[in-house]
């Protein structure tokens, strides 16, 4: 007898209802060592459970037998029985000593893992109450944790309407998910399925079907889909990730997170954004491109004001002229003039022969002036010149030669300051200010960092010689939580010196410096309750009894109708509401 299938998204037995052998969709959900999988019980006969690798259910547990017990199929029942195993088997709790029927939600207790069983149509019926927004953040928040300690793929689906998502409609749509998605309300016009153990190629198909459904209650309805980690690792940030990309689709269309990155080659070179920041920087700096002002970037050290100025360049009518650049922090005082403006033969000692400045030099094309607030305050007024007159002249002429450049200057300091403090010419200011573009420091964009870190890894491995490095959840979680203070430039250096040090085929944490182990976390994150690390059995217990308690309500006491709500036995509720001590209204049978 082969093994139980495991779950996945292939095929009619991932939708609710029978499946084609007949037995009811009968299947167990595993949770252990923080990881998740369900096993269908399709196949007649027992399933033994055990540590032996022959198991049909493997649990790699110590505290599990060799052969621990079996889940045996009958025409239209699933029992469990105990194999003589050395810690015993628990069902909701009780150790069994004969085989023991299985009612929809027993959890059975093999060593320290949970089988919690179930019959497919009746977690169907089940699943249809969606988490709201603070259970739903929680329940996100655990499940990425989790994935940290155990890394598997992941996604989260997110569904908008323009309407209120209604009762009806959450259940026709959680008729098409698997039992061990999450399903909740992100607001009231959001709902959000996290789909564990599924990449994104195989979450596509199935998320488009989920969306037709959807469309069926609303036509406006539109998709997002965020894969962990990819296009986030924690909570907070795959949520964000699935709505930027849902603001951008248009009615009836999924959309991945990963179509919103910003893909450029600039000089030959790939730059990649993706967090909405940047993102949306991007457009203005593209509106600036096609003008011919002066541009200020301005940002704090290490943020890749460089880059944003060789887009400006690229995007501009300029572009197949050259763009020239210079940083002004690294000129000697004295030299500074001739770099600038070049000179004549004789100007001064060691003028050998002329020279053309950088200003001319760029001629028809861009200047970048890095750490513009490094200029002299003479070069200072000579450049407002250039800027007026569109002319150089250089040192030691007294003829002008023509200079149609477009200048970018950009500076960590705040040059309003500079100029109270006498360092900065105020006229130059101004006209470097005509347009100012601020570039976020990393910190806030924190989509960006995984997404630089690839990057950074991938071509130094390159220059390096070295096969490709993978970064792993774990250290993916650190480097975004970290807050950078020298953006991109100390991030890069920290790439280098981790796949520098690299012995495996993985980029560990302990590669990464213990400045960054040691920071705290200023990621806003949900404050998890003391109650979501009960017992899973125990939170189990509470999520049927409010069921029950909310059937019996919906019914009007009424226990066959109650029974009938939750998919549930009579025989079992009744047994249910006794174990619970439950008052229903009127206790009525019929």
């Amino acid at each position: 007898m082969g093994p139980p299938e495991e779950e996945d998204f292939a095929g009619e037995q991932t939708v609710a209802g029978v499946p084609p052998d007949g037995q009811g969709g009968a299947y167990l959900l595993i949770l252990h060592e923080g990881a998740t999988r369900s096993v269908h019980l399709r196949t007649a006969g027992p399933h033994r459970v055990g540590r032996a690798p022959e198991s049909e259910i493997w649990l790699p547990d110590p505290l599990v037998s060799r052969h621990h017990a079996d889940f045996v199929v009958h025409h239209a029942s699933v029992t469990v029985a105990d194999a003589g195993s050395a810690n015993g088997t628990r069902v909701n709790g009780q150790a069994i000593t004969e085989a023991t029927p299985l009612q929809n939600g027993d959890v059975v207790q093999v060593g320290s893992a949970q089988l919690v069983f179930a019959r497919r149509q009746q977690v169907a019926q089940a699943s249809r109450h969606p988490l709201d927004a603070a259970a739903l953040r929680c329940q996100l928040a655990a499940e990425c944790e989790r994935l940290l300690r155990h890394p598997r793929p992941a996604c989260l689906l997110l569904l908008a309407s323009k309407t209120d998502w209604s009762p009806a409609a959450v259940a026709h749509l959680a008729d098409q998910l698997r039992a061990m998605d999450t399903v909740g309300l992100v607001d009231a016009r959001t709902l959000a399925a996290f789909m564990p153990e599924a990449s994104l190629g195989e979450i596509v198909a199935p998320a488009e079907r989920i969306l037709a459904r959807a469309l069926e209650h609303d036509a406006s309805a539109r998709g997002a889909i965020a894969s962990w980690p990819e296009d986030g690792a924690d909570e907070g940030a795959l949520v964000h990730a699935a709505r930027h990309a849902l603001d951008g689709a248009s009615t009836g269309a999924l959309v991945l997170a990963q179509e919103g990155l910003a893909n450029l080659r600039v000089h030959g070179e790939p730059v990649r954004f993706a967090d909405p920041a940047m993102l949306q920087l991007l457009a203005l700096v593209r509106r600036v491109a096609r003008a011919d002002p002066p541009v200020l970037i301005l940002g704090e050290t290490g943020v890749g004001k460089e880059v944003i100025a060789r887009i400006v360049h690229a995007w501009s009518r300029r572009a197949g002229a050259p763009l020239v650049e210079l940083n002004c922090a690294a000129l000697p005082e004295p030299l500074a003039e001739s770099e600038l403006f070049g000179h004549v033969r004789g100007a001064f000692t060691n003028a050998t022969a002329d020279r053309v400045g950088r200003l001319e030099a760029a001629s028809g094309g861009t200047i970048f002036l890095d750490e513009v607030g490094e200029l002299p305050l003479g070069v200072q007024a000579k450049l407002l010149r250039v800027l007026e007159d569109k002319r150089v002249v250089p040192v030691g002429s007294n003829e002008p030669r023509a200079a149609d450049v477009r200048v970018l200057a950009a500076t960590n300091r705040d040059l309003a300051k500079e100029v109270d403090c006498g360092r900065f010419r105020a006229d130059l200011y101004y006209r470097l200010n005509v347009v100012a573009v601020l570039v976020p420091p990393l910190r806030t964009r924190r989509k960006d960092i995984s997404l630089l870190a690839h990057h950074f890894v991938a071509e130094i491995g390159r220059r390096m010689g070295l096969a490709p490095l993978r970064i792993p959840p774990t250290t993916a979680q650190v480097l975004t939580a970290y807050d950078w203070p020298g953006n991109v430039r100390q991030l890069r250096n920290v790439i280098e010196r981790a796949v520098t040090m690299a012995t495996g085929a993985e980029l560990e944490p302990a590669l990464l410096p213990a400045e960054l182990h040691q920071a705290p976390c200023t990621m806003s994150l949900p404050t998890l309750p003391a109650s979501h690390f009960a017992r899973l059995d125990d939170e189990l217990k509470a999520l049927e009894r409010r069921r029950i308690e909310e059937a019996l309500l919906a019914s009007g006491g009424v226990q066959s109708r109650a029974a009938s709500l939750i998919g549930m036995p009579l025989r079992t509720l009744e047994r249910k509401i006794q174990q619970y001590g439950l008052k229903g209204p009127g206790r009525a049978r019929r």
